[in-house]
This record gives C-alpha cells, sequence and structure tokens, in this order.
C-alpha cells in the first residue's frame, strides 16, 4: 500500500487507536484493555513487552488527504 507509513517507536509512545504490526505480521488497533502499564516486565501490548522494551514496536499511519493537504492519521 502506498498510502502506509510504518514507524520504529518505544512501547511507551503507543496510544489507544494506534496501529501496529505485531509479531506475526498482522495489522492490529490497540485499545485501552490492550496496553498494560508497569508491571515485573514493564509496559505490554497485547501480551507481549517487546523484549521488556528493548525492541521498538512497528507504529502505522496512514496518510489520508484532506483539503489541507495530506495527514497522517
Amino acid at each position: 500500500m502506498k498510502n502506509v507509513i510504518i514507524e520504529d517507536i518505544h512501547i511507551s509512545r503507543i496510544a489507544p487507536g494506534d496501529t501496529i504490526v505485531c509479531n506475526d505480521g498482522e495489522m492490529r488497533t490497540v485499545c485501552k484493555k490492550d496496553i498494560r502499564k508497569g508491571g515485573f516486565c514493564g509496559d505490554s501490548i497485547f501480551g507481549s513487552s517487546y523484549n521488556f522494551g528493548t525492541i521498538p514496536v512497528k507504529r502505522v499511519r496512514f496518510e489520508v488527504p484532506t483539503n489541507r493537504g495530506l495527514v497522517l492519521r
């Protein structure tokens, strides 16, 4: 897809509503209940702590055309 931008970010910067690429290659939208803060392994998304935050999470951003130009969502 040409309107998709995938960026590597730290797990702590993921917010509800973000779309990520999971370890199995599937794109999933993150809800508030999918994010766990703190704990023994640190933050986790869908039960994965991304190796205690040392592996970046692949966040998907979509370029959406608007009347003011392209916007990332």
